[in-house]
């Protein structure tokens, strides 16, 4: 029996052991770790029951043994036999004295060990408990982000939209350009036409001059012809006089369109000169608008690409939301299971020390 008793400690003990080292190493595995504590629980509540009746087959066995042997001593009158009772009486006192103290010190060693597990199952659920709130704190921030991407995919989507309308004004724009250019060109090209007539008109201006100077002199030349004929000639005076006059007028009139035609030739010089500016100037905004709404595309394009991401974005944040909700359920499920071991380790504890104050009171 006494082998018997302490093969079986021996097992408690290394399996006692065993299963701390297993609750270090899952310190970080709740679901194991929980199942651990229960399977501990379990076999702390089986050998507590083994050693009860363990001591009390002990206790027991000795009074029987004792009532046999009192009927051999009144059957048998012998003083060998005497002794030898004696001495196996002895012998049986020593080894449920041995018994008891091993029990005793098993008892204490367990109480120990459950409260040890005890111990370890509260901060287990104080870890899960604060792991839970961490999570929790967790979720919450992955919610705000989820919202954060949420509004900057609709900020994405309004920038989209405005990137659209920029593209439409700047081809409108562009077109404008593009007729006001053509229009430019058309006007330089009447402005041209018109500096190469005014060119001519002074040309023509500038014979008439010439023809009128001619006049003159002929109409002077006429009149001294007409004075050296005397009354004859009296006529032809008249004529040259009025020719010479009608030469006069026609050169005062030339020198007049010519200055003119100066003066127009000079605002068509401006002209010209301002609506070659202004096409230059047209083609540099058609060029500029240009550019703007190729940016505009490629910012267009940007944008449907951001809001391709964010949506992506947005979709995983709710899904880590609905994964860190579970996992905060799961949590709770392990603080909740490490509370319920925490009880069991207690009253495996209580039976150790009732059973180690039952194996004192034995001794």
């Amino acid at each position: 029996m006494h082998k018997a008793t302490t093969t079986f400690n021996s097992f408690l003990l290394a399996y006692l052991l065993l299963t701390i080292v297993s609750v270090v190493n899952l310190q970080h595995q709740p679901s194991l770790l929980a199942l651990t504590l229960t399977c501990l629980c379990v076999c702390l509540a089986i050998s507590s029951l083994f050693i009860l009746k363990l001591l009390i087959s002990q206790i027991q066995q000795p009074d029987q043994e004792q009532s046999k042997g009192l009927a051999s001593y009144f059957f048998q009158d012998s003083r060998h036999q005497q002794m030898e009772l004696l001495r196996q009486q002895q012998r049986r006192v020593i080894e449920q004295q041995d018994a008891l103290d091993e029990i005793n010190h098993c008892s204490a060693e367990l109480s120990l060990q459950a409260q040890s597990v005890a111990s370890g199952a509260i901060q287990q659920a104080d870890a899960s408990q604060a792991s839970a709130s961490a999570v929790v704190e967790m979720s919450e921030s992955i919610k705000d982000v989820a919202e954060q991407v949420k509004q900057v995919a609709q900020a994405s989507y309004e920038a989209k939209s405005f990137s659209e309308l920029g593209q439409e004004a700047a081809l409108a724009a562009q077109q404008g350009t593009e007729k006001m250019v053509a229009k430019g060109e058309v006007s330089l090209d009447k402005v041209t036409q018109l500096h190469q007539k005014s060119h001519t008109v002074s040309s023509i201006s500038k014979t008439i001059e010439e023809i009128a100077e001619q006049t003159n002199l002929l109409a002077l030349n006429a009149s001294i012809e007409a004075a050296r004929a005397g009354e004859h000639g009296r006529g032809f005076a008249i004529v040259a006089n009025e020719v010479r006059n009608l030469a006069n007028r026609s050169h005062q009139s030339a020198n007049e369109i010519s200055q003119s035609m100066q003066d127009v030739q000079g605002n068509i010089n401006e002209v010209l000169e301002h609506i070659t500016q202004l096409t230059t100037q047209a083609q540099d905004i058609q060029h500029t608008v240009d550019n703007s709404r190729q940016q505009l595309k490629r910012i267009y394009i940007k944008n449907q690409e951001l809001q391709a991401q964010t949506e992506i974005i947005a979709s995983n944040s709710e899904q880590q939301h609905a994964a860190t909700i579970e996992l905060s359920a799961h949590i709770n499920q392990v603080a909740d299971s490490a509370r319920n071991n925490t009880a069991s380790a207690e009253q495996s504890a209580s039976i150790a020390k009732h059973l180690s104050v039952l194996s004192q009171q034995g001794a």
